[in-house]
């Protein structure tokens, strides 16, 4: 029990340890404020302070400090004023005139707004009740010629303590109930893949139980970080460090997975290239790193520009192998129903439907969040809005994801198959029985896609005779390439099927054929690499038609009749 102790002891001084050195990497951020101001005048200067969203008994307070820069000895009068922002808006483009108006006590502009004077000489300290609900502007405003610097602490409180002006009140409770959402989603993806679907799992969908518990880690972050902001108007440093590093692990992980589906890992494809899988784990990584530098250290211009370049970049790459996914599914339902299968009752037909899905929820998922950032300059007022359409969004993109690409009874997440660049035929089935032959290669040339046949078959056969165009019967196999003919006679020979030729407009067999030199030297051998006892002839026949071979121990197959 001693050593547990002693261990929980060491444990606990860590921890305030970790915490104690958090609290003073940088001074924390707030809405209690402390701040020093520089202001030059010549006739009128307005220098704006800050805004918050008052409710009707909040109230401001000011704790000023004035000094008198300058050998000038002109009258110089300096006001705090708090207005709505048009009104502000105004007095900024006419501030001369705004001084006029607040000396001679005649002002339509000013009259709007709360204002008090700074002593010039001792330190001012004033609070100002609001007694109305608005967003109210505040700045200083210098009537004359001079100039001034100002040590100024201020602090804005709305009614029962809180410190939240009224567009960001709603947020720990908006955080609070996204957080249960993901509690809940996690809770029901567990119970439908480990319990429901636990011998299917994959890869892929265990990372899917993943993102869940991120999202559920990063909204529990963001209801703590405006909790401690609303109870206490500041948020210290390790806490902003936290919700920092919350975002962008959010972040990283959300489009690391996008990216993983997009390139079809254990959907289409077994594994990953080498350059893919580098390139997909950099783009997490840029991600998380470029999102914790803009959001925690607030190099605004450069990292903001290179975070913007590096979502489009992200959004690029999901958006161009989804697109490439469908073409090359598209190309292999083709090629099922040339050769009489039904596409729809296969695999192949699922994963399109899932990729076509995809594509238009992340397509969406764009097109919505750039309305929102649209729609959001005209409700700058209500920033918690856009606070809950962004968690929303991302809320509705995990899920329609993830029910596309949801486990299911006729499994379509085989990793044991090849690629789906893989002609799912052997290459001997590949000429369309229907004759429409220039139709299909014209469409995989349209399709843009590049298909890996699987390597050629080699085997010992018997084939049949056959009869070159005018002869009635011959025990010569007609060849159209290269050599005219070649004469069979009786006996085994040896047959490689090659991958089938785009020759002259025109999809032809590539068939290589080898026998004893003994028979026939009408052919020229293409290939002599075996012993001189041995010796094979080999030739290549080349035919548009359909050759009838006949493997032994295995059943004919039926004559189609050319017209």
């Amino acid at each position: 029990m001693g050593v547990l102790r002693g261990a929980g002891t060491r444990g606990r001084g860590a921890l305030l340890s970790v915490i104690s050195f958090l609290c003073v990497i940088i001074p924390a951020t707030s809405i209690i404020v402390e701040t020093e101001i520089s202001i030059m005048s010549d006739g009128g200067a307005v220098k704006e302070i800050d805004t918050f969203g008052f409710l009707s008994g909040g109230y401001a307070e000011f704790d000023i400090r004035s000094e008198r820069r300058g050998g000038s000895s002109s009258a110089l009068h300096t006001y705090i004023i708090g207005c709505k922002e048009v009104d502000m808006y105004v007095i900024e483009m006419g501030a001369q005139n705004a001084c006029s108006q607040l000396a001679s006590q005649n002002s339509s502009d000013v009259e709007r707004c709360y204002s008090f004077e700074i002593d010039q000489t001792t330190r001012t300290k004033r609070k100002v009740d609001i007694t109305a609900t608005m967003r109210v502007s505040w700045a200083i405003l210098m009537c004359g010629e001079g100039a001034s610097s100002f040590s100024m602490e201020y602090k804005f409180l709305n009614p029962g303590g809180e410190h939240l002006g009224m567009g960001y009140i709603p947020l720990p409770v908006m955080y609070r109930t996204f957080a249960v959402f993901w509690s809940l989603l996690f809770i029901t993806q567990v119970y439908f893949g480990l319990v429901t679907h636990g011998r299917a799992m994959t890869g892929l969908h265990r990372l899917f139980l993943a993102l869940p518990m991120i999202k559920t880690m990063h909204e529990v972050v963001g209801m703590f970080k405006w909790t401690v902001l609303s109870s206490y108007g500041y948020v210290p440093d390790w806490v902003e460090l936290m919700s920092a590093l919350a975002i962008s692990v959010n972040e990283a992980a959300t489009y690391f997975i996008l990216v993983l589906i997009a390139r079809g890992w254990l959907v289409t494809r077994r594994t990953l290239p080498i350059n893919e899988a580098q390139s997909s784990m950099t783009v997490a990584i840029m991600l998380f790193v470029l999102n914790l530098t803009y959001r925690y250290y607030q190099l605004n211009n450069m990292t903001f520009f290179a975070l913007a370049i590096m979502y489009m970049v992200t959004l690029a790459i999901i958006l161009s192998n989804t697109a490439r996914n469908i073409r090359e599914l598209k190309m292999q339902m083709m090629i099922l129903r040339q050769a009489d299968i039904d596409p729809t009752a296969t695999p192949a037909h699922m994963k399109e439907s899932m990729y076509r899905s995809f594509q238009f929820y992340v397509f969406s998922f764009v097109c919505t969040r750039i309305f929102l950032e649209m729609v959001m300059l005209f409700l700058h007022e209500y920033p918690w809005i856009g606070h809950m359409f962004t968690e929303l969004l991302d809320l509705f993109l995990c899920v329609a994801v993830g029910y596309a690409f949801r486990l299911r009874e006729n499994n379509p997440f085989n990793t044991q198959q090849g690629e789906f660049s893989w002609l799912p035929l052997d290459p001997s089935e590949l000429m369309p029985r229907n004759g429409d032959t220039m139709q299909l290669v014209a469409r995989m040339a349209e399709l843009g896609v590049q298909i890996s046949i699987p390597p050629a078959k080699i085997y010992s056969t018997v084939i049949q005779k056959a009869s070159a165009p005018g002869r009635s019967s011959s025990t010569w196999r007609y060849d159209n390439s290269q050599c005219s003919s070649i004469q069979l006679l009786e006996g085994p020979v040896v047959v490689v099927e090659n991958p089938p030729m785009y020759v002259k407009g025109e999809l032809v067999e590539n068939v290589a054929i080898a026998r004893p030199l003994a028979y026939s030297d009408q052919c020229a051998p293409e290939v002599a690499s075996v012993p001189e006892s041995g010796r094979l002839l080999s030739v290549v026949v080349q035919s548009p038609g359909d050759v009838e071979m006949q493997i032994p121990g295995t059943p004919e197959r039926p004559r189609r009749e050319r017209t």
